[in-house]
Parts: C-alpha cells; sequence; structure tokens
C-alpha cells in the first residue's frame, strides 16, 4: 500500500482540490483522512436537490468516501464552536480556513 500527504493551502476548495489530486489513476480505492478548519462547507442530502452551504469557522471530524478519474462520492462531517455536528455528501464551495 502506498500513502501520500497533501496540505491543502488556506482558501482552497477541498472537494476540486481532491477531485484534481487523483495521483493513482488506475486505482479505484482510497483511503481519506483529514484534519483542519474551514471557513466554509458545502454539503447535500441524498433526498434533496439544493446544496447547503454553512460560511462559519468549522473542524473536520471526518473525511471519507472515494474518487476515481470519472466520479467521487465523499462525506464529511464538521463540528462548529458549540460542538454542534453537521455532515452529508460533500460538495464544491468548501473552503480550507
Amino acid at each position: 500500500m502506498e500513502h501520500s500527504f497533501y496540505k491543502l493551502s488556506s482558501g482552497a476548495d477541498v472537494y476540486n482540490s481532491l477531485n484534481e489530486l487523483n495521483p493513482y489513476h488506475n486505482s479505484t480505492s482510497f483511503l481519506i483522512n483529514a484534519v483542519g478548519d474551514l471557513s466554509a462547507v458545502s454539503f447535500k442530502c441524498p433526498l434533496n436537490e439544493k446544496s447547503i452551504i454553512l460560511e462559519k469557522q468549522l473542524e473536520v471530524i471526518t473525511l471519507t468516501g472515494y474518487f476515481t478519474t470519472i466520479d467521487s462520492h465523499i462525506h464529511i462531517s464538521v463540528s462548529d464552536e458549540n460542538y454542534k455536528v453537521f455532515g452529508r455528501h460533500l460538495q464544491p464551495v468548501t473552503i480550507v480556513l
């Protein structure tokens, strides 16, 4: 098993950055772990067409899923300053603090 470490810059979009990485072009299995703070997160429930965007300081609790050259399916959960946890399918406009 190979591993790689990436640091996303402040202002980077997490969703787009992960989809641009794809370091192993012939693989469809990835284990993703992340720590850090966000200034905005966007996620969506499969039962709702519209994404939800929260714009405030949030801490990444979990980030898991897969991405391939064709598509991605990534889940995220975040916590705010009051320990409330939010999460669903990761969408663009999830910004590194």
